[in-house]
């Protein structure tokens, strides 16, 4: 399993997740939230026929049973007393933070993420989520700063749910994020091997 660490801070509500500009030569330079993807999940809801099931909000006690689908999951409170789902896929852990919340209810959207700690003296992790956040549509990357030789890499991605999606829209965006966090902890596994063998 890869390490998980840094999970005991509060969430950042002081920041937007959507649409975050970086400054150019900085780890992770595009929106998080591709033009796409929000179009095709409008152009998908349009087509949603009446009938359809409940749709799905960011309601943790509905989430948690599409996280089970793919693996164990559990149903937490933050720091300032919002929901947030801990979960595992195939031995990676990640999890689910709730934004625009009113008292802990009636959330606006949510972020998946995981975090993986590792070894950084130089610009290694910088240069990974470049390099990532270049090729690929689905997952942001980005490094925190080195503490003592020690840092961070995360992978985050928004979801912006309001009056709620279809389930199949949603089910989809879940497999997409399990997809996303399966090829980042085997790249940065691969990129990590690399550079110790030559160090």
């Amino acid at each position: 399993m890869q390490e998980m660490t840094g999970w005991g801070f509060g969430k950042p509500h002081g920041q937007s997740w959507f649409g975050r500009a970086v400054l150019p030569g900085r780890a992770g330079g595009r929106a998080s939230f591709h033009p796409v993807i929000a179009a095709a999940l409008l152009l998908l809801s349009s087509l949603w026929p009446a009938e359809a099931a409940e749709p799905v909000r960011a309601d943790p006690w509905q989430i948690i049973h599409f996280a089970r689908e793919f693996g164990e999951a559990e149903v937490h409170r933050d720091g300032m007393n919002d929901p947030r789902i801990t979960g595992e896929i195939d031995g990676q852990e990640y999890r689910i933070d709730f934004y625009g919340c009113r008292l802990g209810r009636d959330c606006q959207s949510i972020l998946f993420s995981t975090r993986i700690a590792f070894e950084d003296e130089g610009a290694f992790g910088q240069e990974f989520a470049q390099e990532w956040n270049r090729r690929k549509l689905f997952g942001r990357a980005w490094a925190t700063p080195a503490r003592r030789g020690k840092a961070e890499m995360v992978l985050d991605h928004p979801v912006m749910l309001g009056e709620g999606v279809p389930e199949t829209v949603f089910t989809a965006g879940f497999e997409q994020w399990r997809v996303a966090l399966d090829e980042f902890t085997g790249e940065f596994a691969r990129e990590s091997a690399k550079r110790a063998s030559a160090g």
